[in-house]
């Protein structure tokens, strides 16, 4: 069971994200926003409001230069709202490499209705950091945001007495992609992607996280390696070797099954 560990640990060499930054509510700045933003889980980027405009509403995302996130903004319809971007640094520290600085997205109201915005980070040595939003603009033209709760990243890696591919599930701005075995990506369609997260609520996979635990004296046995990360912000990452978490082959069999029909 060597194999697992060590292509965790090659993964761990390459690079991975940490937990988006933990979202803030700021009522007390901006009233109208704070039943929405209460809802916000864990891992969608700071929020505040803009005390010069108080109908629009403000995402904030912490990175540095030099290999950071680039953070770019899809709204599905521009005629409901429309945003603006700043980098905000400390002082002179632009032309310092590494340097952290946030990326600060600021939603404006065009007209009363719902659409959706996504916050797409990209890095070369970090994972993938995904975030959706329902934006709602009032009658007043008020901005209120709700995180939507969607697959961003899937990676499962299952060995044992049979071979198994292994798949790196990825939502780009144009739609979801899976990489099976290393291979290069290809597309599949949406609605697989939501039933994998149906079957992540069903078996609550969330409660996996943080498990790693190993059986010895196995002779004939199996290994799994699952992670992934949602976009409200929530990361798992489990792994055993001849050891389960609760409704692991319950789970892995449905999970199974999906994967092997996405092309």
């Amino acid at each position: 069971m060597m194999i697992l560990w060590l292509a965790a640990a090659l993964v761990l060499l390459v690079g991975c994200s940490d937990k988006q930054p933990e979202v803030e509510s700021t009522a007390e700045m901006m009233p109208q926003v704070s039943t929405e933003m209460e809802s916000l889980r864990e891992g969608t980027g700071e929020t505040e409001m803009s005390s010069d405009q108080k109908e629009a509403a403000v995402l904030r995302f912490s990175s540095f230069s030099g290999g950071g996130y680039e953070y770019t903004v899809s709204i599905d319809d521009p005629s409901v709202a429309s945003c603006e971007t700043r980098y905000e640094y400390e002082d002179n520290a632009e032309e310092i490499d590494g340097a952290s600085y946030d990326f600060i997205v600021t939603f404006t109201g065009l007209k009363p209705g719902k659409t959706t915005a996504a916050v797409y980070g990209r890095s070369p040595i970090l994972e993938n950091e995904d975030s959706i939003y329902e934006v709602t603009v009032d009658e007043d033209l008020n901005v209120t945001l709700r995180s939507v709760r969607s697959l961003a990243i899937f990676y499962l890696y299952r060995n044992g007495d049979i071979a198994y591919d292994s798949y790196n599930i990825t939502r780009e701005e144009d739609g979801y992609y899976v990489s099976v075995s290393e291979e290069e990506p290809f597309r599949i369609r949406e609605e697989a992607a939501d039933q994998l997260l149906e079957i992540i609520e069903k078996y609550d996979l969330e409660s996996w996280d943080g498990f790693s635990e190993s059986a010895t004296g196995v002779l004939d046995g199996q290994g799994f390696w699952i992670e992934f990360t949602l976009t409200d912000g929530t990361h798992v990452s489990a792994r055993g070797d001849n050891a389960f978490p609760e409704h692991y082959f319950d789970a892995i069999g449905a999970i199974q099954e999906l994967l092997d029909e996405l092309w």
